[in-house]
């Protein structure tokens, strides 16, 4: 991706930052290293592994992990709005 790419301005201009020529450049070179290295991860073999997305196991030991009945109708009560199932929120991203 170059940096005067219409893509790399693009994106740059969601997430709402200023950079200059220079930190774009360096950006851009950042972000090609990284993808060099997600490309070398991709090729590591994996088979027969056992896969998590943390180095050690993600369970609760303390109790067994099960929804509990709750009643929905004095939860939307507490919303200030709900509408067709969803609860609406303030936006907080232009």
């Amino acid at each position: 991706m170059d940096p005067k790419d219409e893509a790399f301005e693009k994106a740059i201009n969601t997430i709402k930052i200023e950079l200059s020529d220079q930190e774009k450049v360096a950006l851009h070179d950042q972000l090609g290293r990284f993808q060099k290295w997600l490309e070398l991860m991709e090729m590591a073999e994996t088979e027969g592994s056992d896969l998590h997305y943390f180095g050690c196991s993600v369970e609760n030991n303390m109790r067994e992990d099960r929804p509990l009945e709750s009643d929905l109708e004095e939860i939307r009560k507490e919303a200030v709005e709900f509408e067709d199932g969803f609860y609406l929120v303030p936006r907080i991203i232009d």
